[in-house]
């Protein structure tokens, strides 16, 4: 069995001549000899101060991000334990008229929200449909293709 080592790609078999360990600590002198160098060192040392201050950034914004997701968490845990509750009263002017339509009848479509509210597709009603749902004012059922919504 022959032992063979490697060293930065190269590699030698332990009954290699002292020549090769020579040769190979001669390379580690260069490369040493490299980083006594003051341009070197500037360099090594600008590169670390950049990086540091990326990170620095990269740690502030998630700080101000994990403040944020708290502030929101402490209002979430004031509002009633109810699904839609007190937020119907600060839902825009449409959203509550688009409400009340759909409490007067029951269930609506995207395409009734368009006729009614003279939208010129059902992609504007059906994303407000989609964010009233999300806000939990509106449930969604789906009847074979369509989809329908109806008030909490």
């Amino acid at each position: 069995m022959d032992n063979k080592s490697t060293f930065e790609g190269e590699s030698f078999k332990d009954s290699d001549s002292v020549q090769s360990v020579d040769a190979l600590l001669a390379k580690l002198g260069r490369e040493g000899d490299k980083l006594r160098d003051p341009v070197v060192l500037a360099s090594l040392l600008y590169t670390s101060k950049t990086e540091r201050e990326h990170t620095n950034k990269l740690f502030l914004t998630l700080v101000q991000k994990l403040d944020q997701l708290m502030k929101r968490i402490e209002r979430l845990e004031l509002l009633p334990a109810g699904k839609g509750g007190s937020e119907e009263t600060l839902l825009p002017d449409i959203d509550q008229r688009i409400l009340e339509c759909i409490k007067q009848k029951g269930h609506m479509c995207a395409e009734e929200i368009q006729k009614r509210f003279n939208y010129r597709g059902t992609n504007a009603a059906s994303a407000r449909l989609n964010r009233l749902c999300k806000q939990g004012v509106l449930e969604k059922m789906q009847v074979g293709r369509k989809v329908f919504f109806k008030a909490t």
